[in-house]
């Protein structure tokens, strides 16, 4: 008897540069991997839907805290800060725990929703999703 596929719930934080478009194509291409939750980068929408996260994605650096790591609960496994420097992220509920922690250049605007594709790619997001590794690399794509 083999093990049920766990489907993971991906938190990706959507600031106001992200077009809509952008998001659309996510969801198209993982669709049957993984859910993709996307609140906007107010504190009431982040909290309203990050229970049984698995991976949390561009979340604000004045919002994140303890708290926003203990709301979302064990299944978290991922934290990605899409800037340079993630100093911020580094809290006692991460650093005492087995959530991996990776950061990006700043990138100022994603062209098209292919380049973002190619982002989430190179960031492991997909074998993430499907889970045959977690993330661990640090990106330096721009």
């Amino acid at each position: 008897m083999s093990a049920q596929k766990v489907m993971r719930r991906i938190m990706i934080v959507r600031s106001t540069g992200m077009p809509q478009e952008n998001i659309t194509q996510l969801e198209s291409l993982f669709k049957s991997q993984a859910e993709l939750v996307v609140p906007d980068d107010k504190k009431e929408s982040i909290f309203g839907k990050i229970a049984g996260i698995h991976a949390l994605i561009g979340c604000p650096r004045p919002l994140f805290s303890n708290e926003i790591v203990a709301k979302a609960g064990k299944e978290l496994t991922w934290i990605h800060v899409p800037g340079a420097g993630c100093e911020e992220f580094l809290i006692p509920k991460v650093v005492e725990s087995k959530i991996t922690l990776t950061n990006g250049k700043i990138i100022c605007k994603i062209l098209s929703p292919k380049i973002l594709f190619i982002f989430m790619h190179q960031m492991g997001l997909g074998k993430f999703i499907l889970g045959v590794h977690r993330p661990v690399l640090m990106l330096d794509l721009f």
